[in-house]
């Protein structure tokens, strides 16, 4: 099964993502574990291409596409935003201590740890990353 949403890139439409993927979780059956990943990981990528893809804060969809296939779900993100590999990325050094911590910048590594598959492709100026989460079914 396969669904679409197209989103603005306002912060605003991040609840509309979160609902959405709640929704879908719900008719789809997956897990609370399962719904938790997916929105945790494809909230961080929307809010990374809202705050770094472009540089004039003007209108800009995000496509958002969802395929469920037996205990996968795969999330493809797609925006016309700055050319921007994630995969690329260092990753990030946590912190010690919570004094030594600072918000934000952790986006990437929350996604690298809670998608099974991350990919990311550059195909006619737009931006594709990919995100599948395996096992959603399982009871946690």
């Amino acid at each position: 099964m396969s669904y679409q949403l197209t989103l603005k890139n306002r912060f605003e439409d991040l609840e509309v993502l979160s609902n959405w993927i709640g929704d879908l979780s719900k008719l789809l059956g997956i897990s609370h574990r399962g719904t938790f990943r997916l929105q945790l990981a494809t909230e961080e990528a929307v809010t990374n291409i809202i705050q770094n893809a472009y540089e004039n804060m003007g209108e800009h969809d995000i496509f958002v596409d969802l395929l469920k296939e037996e205990n996968t779900v795969t999330v493809s993100l797609r925006d016309r935003g700055f050319f921007f590999d994630p995969l690329a990325y260092p990753e990030a050094q946590l912190p010690n201590s919570l004094e030594a911590a600072q918000e934000g910048g952790l986006g990437i590594h929350l996604i690298r740890n809670y998608a099974d598959e991350f990919l990311y492709e550059r195909i006619d100026n737009e931006n594709i990353l990919t995100l599948a989460i395996k096992d959603l079914d399982a009871v946690a």
